[in-house]
């Protein structure tokens, strides 16, 4: 009987030690965030010289908070938990690898992850039964249509016209438009869009067209780059490095809202119009506090 006691203690403090990453979530939505949580268990009194770590940027997913290391105490054994999270802007399915500490100088591993980053949807057929554009056919002149493309010419004329203006007072080299100047033009023009309440009319297309184009003009303004001509790939690809999480995401739900207004015919509820404003002024607002 005490031979067999000697040989169940080393069984019984293997069993009492492990390490494993879990997740609360195996699938997120382009810049949601997951919660991995580090899980170690060892008897008492034991020591550890290596704690597992994720580097802030691995395989297309990037660690945006780390908890602090905790332990509590369960029965003959402490388990030590750090929370971490997770986030993605690329779609697709990504390992995340296996994590190892070293605990009485022993290494132990944990087994793999795999999160699965899906592109952003939007909710309605309309949007997602998406086909080729078509010219409409012939119909009367739209007023209301010809005077809002006027306000936003009207806009980019005059934007253009300081732009140039602050070049050939400078000299040489293209000049960008002060970010204070962009933003302060950019925020009047989104208040005389609301003004117009275009939604409360129910004239989805003008106002969706009228957002982004203020939205590209802006861009525009601050890069000195013409961004009218810009798909949403692209204008997404060009913010990518300045607009970090919730703000980037919104970003890219705002845009692609515009987009499937404008070629799929989607309407959207009213309350999505005015989250989408909220979404494109949240954006400025990141990017005027750029250095």
């Amino acid at each position: 009987m005490l031979m067999v006691a000697v040989l169940m203690v080393p069984n019984a403090l293997l069993q009492a030690q492990s390490l494993t990453l879990s997740t609360d979530r195996d699938s997120i939505v382009l810049g949601d965030q997951a919660q991995l949580e580090l899980t170690l268990i060892a008897p008492p009194g034991s020591r550890i010289t290596r704690w597992p770590a994720l580097p802030d940027s691995f395989n297309h997913l990037e660690v945006v908070g780390r908890s602090g290391l905790d332990s509590v105490r369960q029965g003959d054994r402490i388990r030590y938990t750090q929370q971490l999270s997770v986030t993605g802007f690329d779609s697709g399915r990504w390992v995340i690898p296996p994590v190892s500490a070293v605990v009485n100088s022993k290494e132990w591993r944990s087994g793999p992850l795999s999160l699965y980053v899906q592109p952003i949807r939007l909710e309605g057929s309309g949007y997602n039964d998406i086909r080729e554009i078509r010219e409409a056919g012939p119909a009367g002149p739209n007023w209301k249509r010809i005077l809002v493309f006027a306000l936003g010419l009207a806009l980019i004329v005059f934007i253009l016209y300081r732009w140039w203006t602050n070049r050939a007072k400078r000299g040489t080299g293209t000049i960008t438009v002060s970010k204070g100047t962009a933003y302060g033009e950019a925020m009047r023009a989104i208040q005389t869009l609301r003004q117009d309440q275009l939604l409360e009319r129910g004239e989805m297309k003008a106002y969706y067209s009228r957002l982004y184009d203020i939205y590209r003009v802006y861009l525009g303004a601050i890069s000195g780059r013409n961004m009218l001509q810009q798909t949403t790939d692209g204008l997404l690809l060009h913010l990518k490095p300045d607009l970090k999480g919730p703000v980037f995401s919104g970003t890219a739900e705002a845009l692609r809202v515009c987009d499937a207004v404008k070629f799929a015919k989607y309407l959207p509820p009213a309350e999505q119009g005015k989250r989408t404003m909220e979404q494109v002024m949240d954006s400025i607002e990141a990017l005027n506090r750029q250095p």
